[in-house]
């Protein structure tokens, strides 16, 4: 099989660029998203990204805790047609975890109209990062922190949650 060379994939930047073009180019649509777009090269470990105007990822470590990664302030896309998207690089050391996620998480609301809020959310990863759980531990532990919150609550966004683990 063959595997494409770095220098053929498009920069991140440059496809947040096209998607914004596009999105920008219909119409009266007032259409708008955010988006992070990510493209991990597996050789060096070194993750090159561009956010737009998404909810920033966390970053697990069992020596530095959870902390939210560094982010250009990239409007969402279909907002501005000719914005510069611009991106940023870094590099995963080995047992460290990126943690993505929509802002439906920190967004749940319980019956009393509280949100689960970012403070919960770190928290719970900040002991996740304590604990190196496994990627499969935190989703767990997380939807089962969020959905403890949400009780009975009707849920009224999705809440999505991706991780990654760098093994070497």
């Amino acid at each position: 099989a063959a595997v494409a060379a770095t220098s053929d994939i498009p920069s991140p930047a440059a496809i947040v660029r096209a998607i914004n073009r596009s999105l920008s180019s219909i119409q009266d649509s007032q259409m708008f998203t955010t988006l992070f777009v990510g493209v991990l090269h597996l050789d060096t470990a070194r993750l090159t990204y561009c956010n737009a105007g998404h909810p920033w990822p966390v970053i697990l470590s069992p020596t530095y805790g959870a902390q939210q990664l560094e982010l250009r302030p990239n409007v969402p896309v279909g907002i501005v047609e000719d914005y510069e998207y611009e991106e940023l690089n870094i590099t995963l050391t080995k047992g460290s975890t990126m943690f993505f996620y929509t802002d439906g998480l920190y967004e749940t609301e319980n019956k009393f109209h509280e949100t689960f809020g970012m403070k919960r959310m770190m928290t719970r990863l900040k002991k996740s990062a304590e604990d190196d759980e496994s990627p499969m531990d935190i989703i767990e532990r997380m939807t089962t922190d969020v959905e403890k919150f949400r009780g009975t609550a009707k849920r009224i966004d999705d809440a999505v949650m991706v991780v990654i683990k760098a093994i070497s």
